[in-house]
Order: structure tokens, then C-alpha cells, then sequence
């Protein structure tokens, strides 16, 4: 009886809210061609050969196809992967459907990366199927699954597998097919009881508050419907968040402390306290929690969130590196955390420090060695497979480059403690298409080769490292060193230089380049420079400027300094070519000291000016703030070359090659002097 009166009063909704069904929605989806193998009636459990032909589609002549599968099972969504391989014009793949699964929808793209530019799903009208058990009906969740996926602007699924132009399905629309799930699986309406209140928020309105209290007043006395912490949660959060009413969240909050007392909610208080707390008192406070509420606990929890362990961690490693602090501690505790947060501590900690020269390299060593080998056990253990975030196959690749890129930075740790034979170890376990990427890793891997005195390689090196467009300054310097040794002169050396550099992709950079220059007049401005002097935009007439926005706080933008360094010492002695390097956003009164400092501790020979400061904002950031209009950011580092009045050439960040953004810098302004 209280089962049917649960029912009418969850679809009596429809009526008393003036939520209208939209009875003309079907389930059936747009017939396609270029995915084939998918039974009309596809059985949950079964095994679907996956034909895929690219012909037509945007993936047509890609050299590689892969298949990502989106999936509601038993109400949880994950991601899948099939490798496809190539047969004749088709690509080919089998994929089990999961017993438990009632929905799939296909996506295919020519890389495992998470964000591309090119996939096919089917012209936006997607590769999505419901499923059937063995009796012909639908499993639970395919109704509620059809409707969410097809709008994914609830928030609840679908980001990143409809392109940009999508037209979703209505608010009726998804509401028919929420119906039509409580009317057939009423009894597992605690599994998708979040969704449920997130749909009905849409579509109660102003209502919303009432529709709460009747369902949430019936669900609570509904004895024959299972019931978990996290649909308590849902309530004590709307109540708290959506409607305002202290005294009902406080209450169910005071309902699930006494019905969990070990459940998430009471850990997840326990961990606000400690990381919304007395920073003073973090570090005790964490290492008491984590023994209180210890990360194993998430093993015979796999439905509870990791992030506060993911986030409590990472902030309590860098403590570790305190001489007064234990780092054993840390390292006993490495084997019980994933991948995932394993990488973030290396990230947080030996990374920048052995990066910035703050701690010993005799300290990151131990920390370094002890987390490679750690992220060396999880590697394959899916730590990203995070709801649909990334896909088995995707979190395995990502936890790769992400080793690989590591790697690299524990192997200089070793170089620069003489254990030159370890960090080659360590660069020959980088997987051969990332090896030569990263400059850092390559300028560590010539000077280890220096040391061991092994000339022939340094000539394959410096083929894939000029391949890869990721060269340092010191490597061209010992390079040129190299040269001048095999060759008696440095006659030439530019000229080797460039033979080095791939010509396919050299052109390609310049094509790209080329499309993304413009033509924006710019407000005149002046300036003064670091020796008193005013600069003034007027007095560039006929000239190619480059300007340089940076800020002595933004680690990225002197990161970058190396190569612009290269930059200038190219056009040294071109009297039609300019560089300033712009000081904007900076704070205090000692930032034209500090840049000086910046300037003789990296021996740079840049001619540096201070951008003004705003009379009415008091920001020092007037000149810049004056491009955003061009820019459409204030983001920095931010590098603009102007020509004649006016801006040609913007682009913000730092891709980390010093030899890239030489190139980059140097083919526009090629460009430039080649106008008419």
C-alpha cells in the first residue's frame, strides 16, 4: 500500500506541478551508416561486433580509430574503451556489454586523448542504444539514462560527447522519460534519488519547495524502498543549499551522524574541520585524521568520493621537506594511495622544489626515488576512471605520460648527485614517443651523455630534440661547443642547426602561424624603462616590436625568459627589430627592484620597462589593460609583436621549449618584414 501510494505521488507530480508528459518522445534512435554490428535489441550481457566505416565521416583517412563507450550501469555511469583495428575500409572491435547495463552510447576518434578536435557521434545524433534483458525489457535505468544523456546541460552526464552545436532534448522530454523510469522501477528510486531531485528542481519552478517537502515526507516513510547515506546527504543538502531551511538540514544532518556513524558524512566533517582549520595546526591534524579515517577504509567503500584523501594529501607532503619533519613517514605511507594521488604529491612537491632549488637534491632524491617506484606498482590501476572522466584505456595512457614526464625530472635529480648511469636508466624507461618532448629532459640527458663521454648519441639526440622543437640554451651552447670541437670553426653551425629541424613540420608551424595573425590598432602608450627613460610606442614607426607582458610572481612567464633570451640575442643586431619586456600587475613598492634583481641573477640582456599605474584603479596594469580588447584576457605570460600601429601577432602562455618559442617569435617576424 505505501509502495502505490509512493508511486502516485511521485507521478501525480506531473499533474498538481503542471509538469506535462511528453508522450511523442521515442526511444529509438537515427538510423545510421557508418556504425554497424549493433543489434536492434541488444542484450545486456551479450557481445556486439563493432563495425565502423569512416567513409564520409570526419574521421575519414585517420591512421588510427578508437571507440569510447559512455554507460549507465545499474545507475552509475562509467567509461569504456575499444580498441578497433583496421579491416580493409572498415575499422572492427568487440565490446561486452556489462549485465548490469542499460544504456551504451558510442563516440570514435583517431586518439585516446581526452580533449580532441575531430570525433564522430554520429552527426550529434548520436551512436545510443537502450538495452533489453533476456525477457525483452528494458534493465533498470534505461528510461532515466535516455533522457539525462540527451541533456547534458543538467550537469548529470554527456559533457564532452556532444559538440558544440547540439540542439538537446527539452525539459518535457527528459521529465516523459524520468517518468517512465519511477513507473517501472519504482523500488530503485534510492539508487537514482539525486538525479531525480536534480530533474524535478527544473521542472517544479517555483514550486520546487513543495514537490521537496511531499516526496521527501513519502520517501522517508517508505519502508520497502532501500535507502542509503547519500540520499540523506541529498536531502540535508537541499534543504541546507537549494531551500534555505537550517532547522530540516541540521535535522537530517543530526539523522545521518546517528544512523552512519562511520559513514562518509561523519569523515567528511572531520576533514573540513581539519582543512578549512588553523593552517598552523594542518599538518597534526591531517596525519590524525588520515589515522582516524585511514584511506584504506576506501576499499570496502568504493562508492565514497577520494578527493578528500586526493586533496588532504597533497597539501600535507610539502611538510614533509621540513627539516624538523619525519620524511620516512610520508614514504610508509606512499603504498596505500593510488596513482592518481601519488602523481599530485611528486607534482607538489619534488617537482617545484627540485625545479626552483628550494630543498637539498639529496632530500628529493629520497622522496623521488620512493614515488617512482610506488607509481611504477599503480600504474594500470585506473585511478582516473573517475564516473565518465576518463575511460580505462585514457586513465592508463595519462598515467603513463604523466611517470614519463617525472621521470624526467627524478632522472636530473640523479645527474645532479653524479648518478649519471641511474638517470639514463630512468630516460630510456620514458616511452620512445615521449623521450624527446620535454627540453628540461633533453638538456639533462646531453649533459649525462657528456659525462659519459658518448659522442655518437649526443648526434641522435640532438636530431629528435630539434625534431621535437624542445631545445634549452645550454644545450645550444654546448651544441655549437660540440661543433666547433668536430668542425674547427662556427661557420655553419646555424645552418646544421636547421637541417636538424623536420622541414614538413617546419612549414606546417609556419602555416599555422600565418593563420593567426591579424591586424588591431592599438592605443599609443609610453613607459618608463628600468634606466628612467620613457619609452613611446609613437617612435616605433617602421619597426617590428615584440612586447613581452610579464610579472615577477608568474613562475610560467620567467620560465619563458630562456628562450626569449635566444629571441633577442637572434635579432641583436637588427636595427628594425625591438623587444621590451613589460613588468604589469605587480604589487608593493619594491617591484622595479625586484626586477632588476630578476634580470642580473638570469643574465638577461632585456630591455625592460614598467607598465603605468591606473589613477583611478591604482593597478599597475594600464598599457596591458589597454589590449584586452585585442587580447580578450588578462592572462600573462603574454607575448604581442606590433608592426606600423598596430598588433599582428598575440598569443598567451608558455609551452615550456625555449627552441619552439624562438621559432614561433622568429617566423612571424619573418613574416612581417616579407609584407609589402
Amino acid at each position: 500500500m505505501k509502495k502505490l501510494m509512493f508511486r502516485t505521488i511521485l507521478l501525480l507530480l506531473v499533474t498538481c506541478f503542471h509538469l506535462s508528459a511528453f508522450g511523442q518522445e521515442q526511444q529509438a534512435g537515427e538510423v545510421t551508416s557508418r556504425l554497424s554490428g549493433v543489434p536492434q535489441d541488444l542484450i545486456a550481457g551479450s557481445t556486439i561486433d563493432l563495425v565502423y566505416s569512416p567513409k564520409g565521416g570526419p574521421l575519414e583517412g585517420k591512421d588510427q580509430i578508437v571507440a569510447l563507450v559512455y554507460m549507465y550501469n545499474f545507475y552509475k555511469w562509467e567509461l569504456g574503451d575499444v580498441e578497433l583495428k583496421k579491416d580493409g575500409d572498415v575499422w572492427k572491435g568487440q565490446f561486452v556489454v556489462p549485465s548490469n547495463c542499460a544504456f551504451v552510447a558510442f563516440k570514435f576518434q583517431s586518439t585516446w586523448n581526452k580533449f580532441v578536435d575531430v570525433s564522430d557521434n554520429n552527426d550529434d545524433k548520436g551512436f545510443m542504444y537502450m538495452t533489453v534483458g533476456l525477457d525483452g525489457q528494458p534493465l533498470p535505468g534505461g528510461f532515466l539514462a535516455w533522457g539525462v544523456f540527451r541533456k547534458p546541460s543538467i550537469g548529470l552526464v554527456g559533457y564532452g560527447y556532444f559538440g558544440p552545436n547540439y540542439k538537446e532534448i527539452d525539459q518535457e522530454a527528459l521529465y516523459f522519460w524520468y517518468q517512465r523510469e519511477v513507473q517501472t522501477h519504482l523500488q530503485n528510486v534510492g539508487y537514482f534519488f539525486s538525479d531525480m531531485m536534480n530533474i524535478v528542481q527544473k521542472q517544479a519552478g517555483d514550486r520546487y519547495p513543495e514537490a521537496v517537502n511531499l516526496i521527501f515526507a513519502t520517501f522517508s516513510n517508505q519502508d520497502d524502498t532501500p535507502k542509503t547515506e547519500d540520499n540523506y546527504m541529498t536531502m540535508e543538502n537541499i534543504y541546507r543549499y537549494a531551500l534555505k531551511d537550517t532547522v530540516r538540514a541540521d535535522s537530517m544532518l543530526n539523522l545521518i551522524l546517528t544512523k552512519y556513524p562511520n559513514g562518509w558524512t561523519v569523515r567528511r566533517k572531520a576533514f573540513d574541520k581539519v582543512y578549512m582549520g588553523d593552517p598552523n595546526r594542518y599538518f597534526d591534524d591531517m596525519i590524525k585524521f588520515l589515522k582516524d579515517y585511514p584511506v584504506t577504509d576506501l576499499k570496502q567503500h568504493p562508492e565514497w568520493p577520494s578527493f578528500i584523501y586526493y586533496n588532504g594529501v597533497r597539501r600535507l607532503a610539502p611538510y614533509f621537506f621540513y627539516p624538523d619533519k619525519d620524511r620516512n613517514i610520508l614514504i610508509q605511507m606512499l603504498p596505500d594511495y593510488d596513482f592518481r594521488t601519488l602523481a599530485q604529491i611528486y607534482h607538489s612537491t619534488v617537482f617545484p622544489f627540485h625545479m626552483k632549488k628550494a630543498v637539498a637534491d639529496s632530500v628529493n632524491y629520497v622522496v623521488a626515488k620512493a614515488l617512482i617506484a610506488e607509481m611504477e606498482k599503480k600504474l594500470t590501476d585506473k585511478s582516473y576512471c573517475i564516473d565518465d572522466a576518463y575511460s580505462p584505456h585514457q586513465s592508463d595512457e595519462w598515467a603513463l605520460s604523466s611517470l614519463d614526464h617525472y621521470r624526467g625530472s627524478y632522472a636530473d635529480i640523479l645527474y645532479c648527485l653524479g648518478k649519471v648511469d641511474e638517470a639514463l636508466a630512468q630516460i630510456s624507461l620514458i616511452t620512445e614517443s615521449r623521450r624527446y618532448i620535454e627540453s628540461a629532459v633533453n638538456e639533462t640527458h646531453l649533459k649525462c651523455l657528456l659525462a659519459k663521454g658518448d659522442l655518437k648519441d649526443i648526434e641522435t639526440l640532438a636530431r629528435n630534440a630539434f625534431k621535437s622543437n624542445a631545445v634549452t640554451p645550454a644545450m645550444m651552447d654546448i651544441l655549437k661547443q660540440q661543433y666547433v670541437k668536430n668542425n674547427g670553426k662556427e661557420d655553419g653551425f646555424e645552418a646544421y642547426i636547421e637541417s636538424l629541424k623536420p622541414e614538413d613540420e617546419k612549414e606546417a608551424f609556419k602555416e599555422e602561424l600565418k593563420k593567426s595573425l591579424i591586424k588591431e590598432a592599438y592605443e599609443p602608450f609610453q613607459m618608463e624603462a628600468m634606466d628612467k627613460s620613457i619609452v613611446k610606442s609613437a617612435d616605433w614607426k617602421g619597426k617590428i616590436v615584440v612586447l613581452d607582458f610579464w610579472a615577477s610572481w608568474c613562475f610560467p612567464c620567467r620560465s619563458s625568459f630562456p628562450g626569449m633570451q635566444m629571441a633577442v640575442d637572434r635579432y641583436a643586431n637588427d636595427p628594425d627589430v625591438k623587444f621590451y619586456f613589460v613588468d604589469t600587475m605587480e604589487s608593493g613598492d619594491n617591484y622595479k627592484a625586484t626586477a632588476a634583481r630578476i634580470m642580473k641573477e638570469g643574465k638577461y640582456t632585456f630591455n625592460v620597462l614598467f607598465d603605468n599605474v591606473n589613477p583611478k584603479t591604482k593597478a599597475q596594469n594600464m598599457v596591458f589593460s589597454s589590449m584586452d580588447k585585442i587580447n580578450h584576457s588578462m592572462a600573462i605570460p603574454r607575448k604581442m609583436i606590433l608592426k606600423d600601429g598596430y598588433v599582428r601577432y598575440t598569443v598567451e602562455g608558455y609551452g615550456g621549449s625555449p627552441s619552439k618559442l624562438v621559432d614561433e617569435i622568429a617566423y612571424v617576424i619573418e613574416m612581417l618584414k616579407a609584407e609589402k
